[in-house]
């Protein structure tokens, strides 16, 4: 559909405001309904994304023991920023199908993942030839002060693979942000399931292996990614062959409009890396990998509770980015106060109960592993946790329109500053020092900096008489131009 055709669809819809109200509650109906359906779909199938570490850790624990899991963890810390090579094109490629669901335009879906596709699967392919030639070449073992020869012997070829199956999972990942854009998250439940349980099912088989660290890396890596492959010639054979990309649909102004707002969801998503990745990369390297697990295994804890919080936040993206373009801000502003206070609640509780009991459950669940951690560090994480479901509720809604610079300005602002104090609270106040960090950096950024710019947002929107698509997308870029 041309700009045009937009343009004269939104005429339309402000001439004849009597059938607004019905068009509005029509599409919240439609909207709750798709909702409901993602998250009845996720109670089902998420439980799985619980499950996976509670049996992976002290599988992988007792397996490799203290050294070589502080090892698997910090290896993963390190490879998580080559997902993200993709530029944000797949968040940005999310946004603009959401424009064409709201349109009804798929050929214009078409060309857009046409688009993109070909490009990042170059991206990909260089990658990993870079990650293949540059691995050997680093002192990997000194780096992060292994003891064990075996270990260092495997290091660098544990890496290479790690890094491999990481840009893979970026490629074939895009089916996710196609059932996102058109609220179809039951689908993607279904597939994730297929790909933890086969993670699942490998890591049951590599530790009756001598594969060691690089056996643990493939069952966690590259079974799941082996079913991410098959979900993409289903979704485009059998679910939505109208979305098949074509080598004649490629148009670089398409890419170059998708990737206007993926290169700034990518320098928002390196923000995000620094602050959720860069932790166990700092105490392998100031206070050596045997340090990483304790640290690690507690965060698991934590991210299992976050699991449970993202059932609900995951599917609001593209509802927010939904409701904004048809003008249903009251829907916005009460899903937003609902997640803040369920996500802030759930954390902190999750917190005291971990103050409690967390001794005698980590016991339990690695088996007897030896695995040593101070109420203040749990107290520190409970702030962490509480503190980034506030943020994220809001970030969802900004990211869905989207409404970026600003962003990048507080979460980076309070990434860069996370990485100094944690640096230097490392070397002074150990392992509780880097938790520490990311709390209290948060309160001076992005604590006070969200609930303010999406209020500004907010505020913009409701002063214009037609919520238009257009007016508001047109609204969110200057939100975040002006800053």
């Amino acid at each position: 559909m041309s700009n045009e055709a937009i343009q004269t669809n939104v005429i339309l819809v402000a001439d004849s405001p009597a059938s607004a109200a019905p068009a509005l509650h029509a599409h919240r109906t439609e909207r709750i309904r798709r909702l409901k359906v993602s998250l009845v779909s996720s109670l089902l199938v998420k439980p799985l994304s619980l499950i996976t570490p509670m049996v992976v850790v002290p599988l992988f624990l007792r397996y490799l023991g203290s050294e070589g899991y502080g090892l698997y963890e910090s290896i993963g810390a390190l490879v998580a920023w080559l997902a993200v090579m993709n530029l944000g094109a797949g968040m940005g490629l999310l946004n603009k199908l959401m424009d064409c669901h709201v349109s009804g335009d798929r050929e214009a879906a078409r060309r857009y993942l046409s688009s993109l596709l070909i490009p990042l699967s170059m991206i990909v392919l260089v990658g990993a030839l870079i990650v293949v030639a540059v691995t050997p070449l680093v002192g990997w073992a000194d780096m992060f002060g292994v003891n064990d020869p075996r270990l260092a012997k495997q290091l660098p070829v544990a890496i290479a693979v790690a890094g491999i199956t990481t840009l893979l999972a970026v490629l074939v990942d895009l089916p996710g942000q196609v059932y996102a854009a058109y609220q179809e998250l039951h689908r993607s439940s279904a597939w994730e399931a297929a790909a933890r349980l086969a993670g699942i099912g490998a890591a049951f088989a590599v530790v009756h292996t001598h594969l060691g660290l690089v056996g643990a890396i493939l069952a966690a890596g590259a079974a799941p990614v082996v079913v991410r492959l098959i979900n993409i010639g289903s979704m485009l054979a059998y679910e939505k062959p109208w979305l098949r990309p074509s080598l004649t649909m490629f148009d670089r102004r398409l890419l170059r409009a998708t990737l206007s707002q993926g290169i700034f969801l990518f320098v928002l998503q390196l923000g995000v890396l620094t602050l959720y990745q860069a932790d166990k990369l700092i105490i392998g390297i100031v206070l050596g990998a045997s340090q990483v697990t304790a640290y690690a295994v507690l965060g698991r804890l934590f991210l299992i509770a976050y699991g449970v919080y993202m059932l609900v936040l995951t599917p609001l993206w593209p509802a927010h980015g939904e409701a904004i373009r048809r003008g249903d801000l009251a829907w916005v502003r009460r899903a937003v106060n609902l997640s803040a206070l369920l996500g802030c609640s759930l954390m902190l509780g999750f917190g005291s109960f971990v103050v409690i009991f967390g001794r005698p459950l980590v016991h339990f669940w690695t088996r007897g592993q030896q695995v040593n951690f101070s109420t203040s560090l749990i107290v520190a994480m409970s702030a962490t946790f509480a503190l980034r479901a506030w943020v994220d509720c809001r970030s969802v809604v900004l990211n869905s329109v989207p409404v970026l610079v600003p962003q990048l300005l507080f979460y980076g602002g309070h990434a860069l500053l996370n990485v100094v104090v944690a640096i230097a609270a490392a070397k002074r106040f150990g392992v509780e020092g880097v938790a520490w960090a990311t709390p209290l950096t948060a309160l001076v950024t992005s604590t006070w900096g969200y609930p303010w710019m999406l209020r500004r947002l907010l505020r913009a929107s409701s002063r214009e008489p037609d919520h238009s698509a257009l007016q508001v997308a047109g609204i969110a870029l200057n939100a975040g131009n002006d800053v």
